[in-house]
């Protein structure tokens, strides 16, 4: 019998194998890609070409520090996004840490979110009160108070508005994640696609949409239709809280993120091609390689 090594020095390049690639660890399509017409309809057709196509070859240039600055944007507006969803916590303090309006008179101070109302003696802090925008009663509210009709009719506005906003503020931290995805996915050339821009524009101009409105409808009927005067008939003067702040800048991160995508063009299947010509193939690790049999020059023993 013929003894036969197996050696990868000795091995020539050829009959090595490496199984996998660097072009595959950046490039996983999309499972549904494997039926034809999932391609057709998410990938390969006029619309999708065309929007993958628009763009400058300036920014191709400098896709990796451009992306780069597109995911931080979209992780900041996560992290922002992040205490808006926590204001729809009961707790006082946490009511009062994260109010989306904050009120004070000389004798009160009040903070406002879309969870309640949070108000506090400014003379005796143990005399407060914690109510939920479910249990408010402006009917009641304003019974004994000069033009009552007009103030309850604010107040009812506002806690609609209030109430209204919890889904459209949990909606913008879910569609921030996959347009954060989509960031670190376009970042290499072979791994962008035409349904991943797509989606990174789709999914910034929802979020930028619906949560602007929100902000707009809290703004128009809880920060400038609330009573002027507090119970004792002094001024109010309101201010915005730290979730309105964190999340109106969350929101035009997110519109500057869907620029990025707009000017980012996808490359050619023929230009992802040439770069990897270009780049020559790669060296597989040790681990990576699998061990082929060689006969050797000299062999030993007899058969």
């Amino acid at each position: 019998a013929t003894s036969f090594r197996t050696s990868t020095s000795a091995l020539p390049w050829a009959l090595t194998r490496s199984t996998t690639s660097s072009h595959q660890m950046k490039c996983s399509e999309p499972p549904c890609f494997s039926i034809p017409a999932c391609r057709t309809c998410l990938e390969d057709n006029v619309c999708c070409n065309y929007l993958g196509r628009c763009g400058f070859s300036f920014f191709e240039k400098h896709r990796a520090p451009l992306m780069a600055f597109a995911a931080f944007l979209s992780f900041v507006a996560v992290v922002f996004q992040v205490v808006p969803v926590v204001s729809l916590s009961t707790r006082t303090q946490t009511m009062k840490s994260t109010a989306w309006v904050e009120a004070e008179s000389p004798d009160y101070h009040f903070w406002i979110g879309i969870s309640g109302v949070v108000w506090e003696s400014n003379t005796n802090s143990s005399v407060s009160r914690n109510t939920r925008w479910s249990d408010v009663n402006c009917d009641r509210t304003y019974d004994n108070r000069d033009n009552s009709d007009e103030n309850e009719d604010d107040c009812n506005t506002c806690r609609r508005a209030a109430l209204g906003s919890v889904t459209t503020v949990i909606m913008s931290l879910v569609t921030s994640i996959p347009q954060l995805m989509t960031d670190i996915q376009r970042s290499h050339p072979e791994g962008d696609l035409n349904c991943q821009k797509i989606l990174g524009v789709v999914t910034g101009i929802m979020g930028f949409v619906t949560t602007l409105a929100a902000i707009n409808t809290f703004v128009i009927d809880c920060r400038e239709n609330l009573t002027t005067t507090d119970p004792n008939g002094n001024s109010i003067t309101y201010k915005w809280g730290p979730s309105l702040v964190l999340l109106t800048l969350a929101t035009f991160a997110k519109l500057l993120d869907v620029v990025v995508h707009l000017v980012l063009p996808v490359p050619s299947r023929d230009t992802v091609e040439k770069m990897k010509v270009e780049d020559g193939p790669t060296k597989p690790n040790a681990k990576d390689v699998q061990m082929v049999a060689v006969p050797d020059a000299k062999p030993s023993g007899s058969v």
